[in-house]
């Protein structure tokens, strides 16, 4: 849960200026949405969560298990697009899906994401798939319009970090995180250019 907002906060310092009390948008309703809705709200400050998926009962019971805990705060399932509209655009945005293409016509979770990210103001995006390759659909696309985007790879190479932390009892000082981030990348890249052949 911690490692959201930890990249978020290491990757861009001052960032709690922009996000507290402005909205964060959570793409997806699988296992990385619930610690991504957690970390937003706990340490990033988020006033409202605006969540989109196909199946707008998974989304329903997320809500409902966050209420039960007692989490406060707004989290808001947005069905359309002409929703999305008449939201204020997030500030904070995390990619829960994988890259996959939608197979049905009436895929309404690329349109509303689109409607966010073509905000006047830019904010900061965490893209927490990395699969078949770190450029994600999603990824080019928040990079396109101008928003300033992670890769999903952040995410595995700090949960290294931490479990390093926790084995060696180093303290993050003395870790080379960039060394692991180039390793980390060219082996992404060697696999994406093996699966292109």
């Amino acid at each position: 849960m911690l490692l959201v907002s930890a990249i978020l906060l290491r990757n861009y310092p001052g960032i709690l200026e922009r996000s507290t009390g402005r909205p964060a948008f959570v793409i997806g309703g699988g296992g990385a949405c619930r610690p991504a809705v957690y970390a937003l709200w706990k340490w990033m400050g988020v006033n409202r969560i605006c969540m989109v998926k196909r199946e707008e009962s998974e989304i329903r019971d997320i809500i409902a298990s966050f209420i039960d805990v007692g989490l406060n705060g707004e989290l808001v399932f947005v069905p359309s697009a002409a929703e999305a509209a008449i939201l204020e655009p997030p500030v904070l945005v995390v990619g829960t899906v994988p890259d996959i293409p939608p197979k049905e016509p009436g895929e309404k979770v690329r349109e509303i994401t689109e409607v966010f990210l073509t905000s006047i103001e830019k904010g900061f995006v965490l893209e927490m798939s990395y699969h078949p390759a770190p450029d994600t659909y999603f990824f080019s696309r928040c990079h396109e319009m101008g928003w300033n985007v992670l890769y999903g790879t952040e995410v595995m190479i700090w949960q290294g970090v931490a479990q390093e932390v926790l084995w060696t009892e180093l303290s993050i000082e003395n870790l080379n995180v960039d060394e692991a981030r180039k390793a980390v990348t060219g082996i992404i890249e060697k696999c994406a250019a093996e699966l292109k052949l």
